[in-house]
């Protein structure tokens, strides 16, 4: 089969959202934790979308064909709402939420529910999960259709999977009560799952086109909140014990409890002896 430019633009377009996301996260990376979990998280997307696609099947039976016709299929408008939040918004966000869980329970041993790997986890799984979720639209439907929605569709898992994060690493951090974590965890998982619903509402009753304006700020907005977010989980990000240490960015030096710069947001390193500090200040 012969490639086409569609097919080329496509290709780049689809690893745009992981590449771009790596860039900006990669100088929160230093203690290589955050990394991992963000590539564990993409593993876990995987696993994800295989087990919602699973569940469609038995869904897709009962409707009497493809999800998506189904949705697209002129209805009255409270039907195809409850459709998209109880079927695509719960199974997808549920979902996801569950395999970003995993990998912050297989590696909380190393050093507990640290807020910024919860969010990591949660980012790589969404990001991979759109991933996949693209290429399957690409093969039914070609880069034609898909093309518009890659940005969308990545800003918007993204930005769903980190508002769960939100509750999800509050609830393991700062609620020690089992009741209140899980009531906590579950609330996120249904905001989530709500946003997520209405929002391919909204995508499936009109066209891209007549919403590009409102698509806009709300993904605007989105990328806003994964940002809130991020400082947030950065603010919960505590070391044990405080120790001396130097910012990797602006070189500005602390003993306070913290991991990330309060000035920059960079990341600050452990000095061990004052001949180190030296050397460190000396490189500015």
């Amino acid at each position: 089969m012969q490639l086409t430019f569609d097919d080329i633009v496509f290709t780049l377009i689809l690893v745009f959202p992981i590449a771009l996301f790596y860039y900006v996260a990669k100088k929160h990376w230093i203690d290589k934790e955050l990394k991992k979990a963000f590539i564990k998280g993409i593993i876990a997307g995987i696993g994800a979308i295989f087990f919602v696609r699973l569940l469609y099947i038995p869904i897709e039976f009962y409707l009497g064909g493809e999800l998506r016709t189904f949705l697209s299929t002129p209805r009255d408008w409270y039907i195809t709402l409850i459709a998209c939040i109880g079927i695509i918004g719960f199974v997808e966000e549920g979902i996801k939420a569950m395999a970003a869980h995993l990998v912050c329970c297989f590696s909380s041993r190393i050093e507990g529910f640290r807020p910024t790997f919860v969010f990591m986890s949660f980012a790589g799984c969404a990001l991979s999960f759109s991933f996949l979720e693209n290429i399957q639209y690409y093969m039914v439907y070609g880069s034609t259709v898909v093309l518009p929605r890659i940005l969308v569709s990545s800003i918007a898992h993204l930005g769903f999977a980190c508002i769960c994060s939100y509750f999800s690493a509050k609830a393991f951090h700062i609620v020690k009560a089992p009741i209140k974590t899980a009531l906590l965890m579950n609330a996120g998982v249904l905001l989530a799952s709500v946003l997520h619903g209405t929002f391919d509402f909204m995508l499936f009753k009109f066209s891209i086109l007549t919403l590009s304006g409102l698509i806009i700020a709300l993904l605007s907005l989105l990328l806003y909140i994964i940002y809130e977010i991020w400082i947030a989980a950065m603010k919960y990000d505590l070391p044990p014990i405080g120790f001396l240490a130097v910012c990797s960015g602006c070189r500005a030096l602390t003993v306070e409890r913290i991991r990330f710069c309060p000035f920059c947001g960079n990341r600050v390193k452990k000095i061990e002896a004052l001949p180190t500090i030296i050397r460190e200040i000396s490189k500015e």
